[in-house]
């Protein structure tokens, strides 16, 4: 890749870590999501408990793009009935990146299962 894309990046969620090993890249972060609390469970008054996300994106250098995959899961899995009753607290989606010429962004287009698409950007901090 012509731009070096190793460090700290500001995606929409968190702050990302981007590695690169030779035609593979790989970003790591983590971040909070607000719980259900009273609404998951009636009898618990008080403010939501937040829980942990992990999130993960891998792929292939190609140009200056990356073809890869996202994967979010959350950091403690202790709840497994909300889990089997919510589905899995594990997502994975398939992204095509492309870094711009400057190198200061990264644009992301993500296909979940259903195939929808979400595009959002990164921004080299």
């Amino acid at each position: 890749m012509a731009v070096n894309i190793i460090g700290k990046w500001k995606s929409p969620n968190c702050t990302l870590e981007f590695v690169v090993d030779g035609t593979i890249v790989a970003a790591t972060g983590s971040y909070e999501v607000l719980g259900l609390g009273a609404l998951a469970n009636p009898y618990v008054k008080g403010n939501p408990e937040p829980s942990q996300h992990t999130v993960e994106y891998k792929g292939a250098i190609q140009g200056m793009t990356i073809i890869g995959t996202v994967r979010r899961k959350k950091k403690d899995d202790a709840s497994k009935m909300i889990t089997t009753l919510l589905g899995s607290s594990e997502t994975n989606s398939s992204v095509l990146m492309w870094v711009t010429q400057t190198g200061d962004k990264i644009h992301v287009l993500e296909r979940n299962a259903k195939n929808e698409p979400n595009l959002y950007e990164f921004t080299r901090i």
